[in-house]
């Protein structure tokens, strides 16, 4: 025991959840909910066109999507900024309990860690592709 904490042989105290967030923590890819509504998209279009343009001219679907967002007419006349994306980042539709989640896993890890007298730190992360 270190400063009355029992060791168990790790010096690391970092647990990390990883997540994807589309069809993980939405049922639709978050494009979706943020940025087809705010520049008036129609999703089953929007994505036809993207596998089409990866299609034809040999790009992965990702970089499709991505390439059409930059240089898109419309996103060149009203380009995606850090605000604008933050304020549409709160309209997006989650699983339901998704949102008690967090602090339910939170508190499940810091009680376990506890009654093992350990000492843990959890952070959450959002990995996805946008795609």
């Amino acid at each position: 025991m270190i400063n009355g904490k029992r060791q168990f042989g790790f010096r690391h105290n970092i647990i990390a959840i990883c997540y994807d967030f589309d069809g993980t923590l939405s049922r639709r890819s978050m494009q979706e909910d943020t940025i087809f509504k705010e520049y008036g998209i129609h999703a089953k279009r929007f994505w036809a066109e993207v596998r089409r343009t990866a299609k034809e001219d040999g790009y992965e679907k990702t970089l499709s999507y991505l390439n059409k967002l930059i240089y898109d007419a419309e996103f060149q006349k009203r380009p995606l900024t850090e605000s604008r994306l933050s304020a549409m980042a709160k309209r997006i539709e989650y699983y339901p309990g998704v949102e008690n989640f967090f602090p339910y896993i939170n508190d499940f890890v810091d009680r376990e860690a506890e009654s093992l007298g350990i000492e843990v730190r959890l952070e959450h992360y959002i990995i996805s592709s946008g795609g």
